[in-house]
């Protein structure tokens, strides 16, 4: 019954947009845009609900239980519609040929297959071991088929609107196609997706083990790869690689509350803001803030990567997590400003950095001040930007120690300024020098360039002819 509701609906809807909109091409486009944020919005509000996919262990512990579960099937058909978040997203707010391709000749059809077996899924929303917020079936049922009518219309709202269509002979666009969905699909890989595939074990990996080597070197490759291949590409490409990239962050992030949401989950760690900030700082062109989020969230996801808070279970939900957060918290601001689509620091980043730092750090120390003074009410202590468990702080730095000396007491809130103090000052003393950093980098980049003009007028002079060479590489 669902699904003729479901197809039906979007068929409704669809034609109804196509036909109002027909000769009003910016009211289509605007009604578009409409419905992807409300698909986003729907999509996000279904990570706080129970869900028990991520049960799928293919062999491995799981909070104290064995798990040797597989479905393989509804893994990769849920990886398939997860894409559509980011996918669907850059090609309503892009022109770019294709990520429009692939709304309609991969997502289409995974929302139109999620929407056939539209009672699989419900079998694991409703699941009672589900850690998510659990509401009635009925609400469930109507919550996910209002999601999928607006996967399905999305698309063809896109695709007949503007007319838009493969081009079958324009070997570019199926080398682009062939090469790139893989690309996007496993740049946007669900977290459960790896457990369910490969199981996992009780392991702890280690720092420089050969797992954290790995881990660091595929970062830093699939940032350079996604640099070398798009520098040279028109600025609209660029942007929709970017977009694309910042929503993969957004939803990777939030896909976190399939585990529960809990106060020690709220988005209150830097790494975890980030998904927020370049998510507003794309969607405002707030340059400011992106400068703020550049600054802090490299300098702390280095931190991260350098000395990472691993878990048990190499292939774990909590490991992957980390490891691809951390990963994308990394990639998104060195590609935005890479790839020329933010412009370049300048002494008034400084000021930038120093304003938004100092609403967040004063934020999460009062909040989180605040919090734990109620644990025996929450039953939860929180450690927002590391600044309230001092033995992980003392692992770290055990010449700190005589800092939990130096306190006030407040009823039953309990404030260190020392801790609060060193810090901030700590902190803002290394994005410090990772500007610096970042004004050499840029003097270097100004000779490479002032090279490639060199070499483009060279070419120019020989062959007597325009190079291939790209002659304007800093717009």
């Amino acid at each position: 019954m669902y699904q003729a509701i479901i197809f039906s609906s979007a068929a409704v809807i669809s034609a109804l947009v196509l036909l109002l909109c027909k000769k009003h091409e910016n009211c289509r486009h605007n009604i578009l845009k409409t419905i992807t944020v409300i698909f986003c919005a729907v999509g996000f509000v279904r990570f706080f609900l129970s869900d028990s996919i991520t049960y799928v262990i293919n062999g491995g512990w799981f909070q104290g239980v064995r798990y040797e579960e597989t479905d393989f099937f509804n893994v990769i058909l849920r990886w398939g519609y997860y894409t559509n978040y980011a996918v669907l997203t850059t090609a309503v707010f892009t022109k770019n040929r294709f990520f429009r391709n692939m709304a309609g000749y991969f997502s289409l059809p995974f929302s139109i297959l999620s929407a056939v077996y539209y009672e699989d899924f419900m079998n694991y929303f409703l699941d009672p071991t589900g850690m998510g917020y659990h509401l009635t079936p009925e609400f469930r049922y109507a919550f996910f088929a209002a999601e999928l009518v607006l996967a399905i219309i999305i698309p063809i709202i896109l695709h007949v609107g503007d007319r838009h269509v493969f081009n079958f002979k324009d070997i570019k666009e199926w080398r682009n196609y062939i090469l790139g969905v893989p690309a996007v699909v496993l740049i946007m890989i669900p977290v459960y997706a790896i457990p369910s595939f490969f199981g996992t074990n009780n392991l702890t990996p280690q720092w420089f083990s050969p797992y954290h080597l790995i881990w660091i070197g595929s970062t830093l490759a699939i940032g350079l790869i996604i640099y070398y291949i798009f520098r040279f590409q028109s600025y609209e490409v660029r942007y929709s690689v970017c977009l694309f990239m910042v929503l993969v962050l957004f939803f990777h992030y939030n896909s976190l509350y399939l585990m529960g949401l809990t106060l020690k989950r709220l988005p209150f760690q830097l790494c975890n803001f980030a998904a927020y900030t370049f998510l507003a700082a794309f969607a405002f062109k707030w340059k400011k803030l992106f400068h703020y989020g550049f600054i802090a969230n490299i300098v702390g996801t280095m931190f991260a990567i350098l000395a990472p808070d691993f878990g048990v279970g190499y292939t774990g939900f909590w490991n992957v997590h980390f490891l691809l957060e951390h990963s994308y918290v990394l990639i998104v601001p060195a590609i935005c400003m890479g790839l020329r689509v933010f412009p370049r620091l300048t002494k008034k980043s400084i000021g930038y950095y120093f304003a938004g730092f100092s609403i967040y750090i004063v934020f999460c120390y009062i909040l989180g001040t605040i919090l734990n003074g109620y644990q025996d009410v929450t039953g939860e202590t929180v450690n927002y930007f590391y600044m309230f468990d001092f033995k992980i702080a003392f692992d770290y730095f055990p010449f700190l120690q005589f800092i939990e000396d130096y306190y006030f007491e407040f009823g039953r809130f309990v404030v260190y300024p020392l801790v609060f103090a060193i810090v901030y000052v700590g902190y803002s003393l290394l994005c410090m020098g990772f500007f610096l950093f970042m004004k050499w980098l840029y003097r270097y980049e100004d000779k490479v360039i002032e090279l490639h003009h060199s070499a483009v007028d060279l070419c120019k002079k020989i062959k007597g002819r325009k190079t291939k060479l790209p002659e304007n590489i800093t717009e």
